[in-house]
C-alpha cells in the first residue's frame, strides 16, 4: 500500500522557493542540520532524513506537517524582504521640509 501523505509531502518539498521554509520543516521534524563536527550536513542527506523521518509520523501529524507546508509554499511574500511593504511612506527631501 502506497503512503498518498508521503507522495504529497514530498511534492510540497519540490515546491519550496526559500530555503528558510526546508529548515523549519526539518527542524519541526528534529532532523539535524549539522553534524557532530558542528559543520552543515549534505542537503541530500537532510533531504532524505526528512523524508524518511516524515514516514516514520503518525497520520494525524503528516497531515498537520502537510498542511503547515502547503501553506508556507503559498506565502507570496519573501521570508527577509523588508523592502515589500505596500503602504511605505516615501521619502521627503530636506528641501521640501523647510
Amino acid at each position: 500500500m502506497k503512503d498518498r501523505l508521503a507522495e504529497k509531502f514530498v511534492m510540497e518539498l519540490c515546491k519550496i522557493r526559500e530555503p528558510e521554509v526546508f529548515a523549519g520543516v526539518a527542524r519541526i521534524l528534529k532532523v539535524p542540520l549539522v553534524n557532530e563536527k558542528g559543520e552543515a550536513r549534505d542537503f541530500n542527506d537532510v533531504l532524505g532524513d526528512t523524508i524518511e523521518y516524515y514516514v516514520k509520523e503518525k497520520k494525524k501529524r503528516k497531515k498537520e506537517l502537510l498542511l503547515i507546508l502547503k501553506d508556507a509554499n503559498k506565502c507570496e511574500e519573501e521570508v527577509f524582504n523588508g523592502n515589500n511593504t505596500k503602504d511605505s511612506a516615501e521619502a521627503i527631501s530636506d528641501k521640501e521640509v523647510q
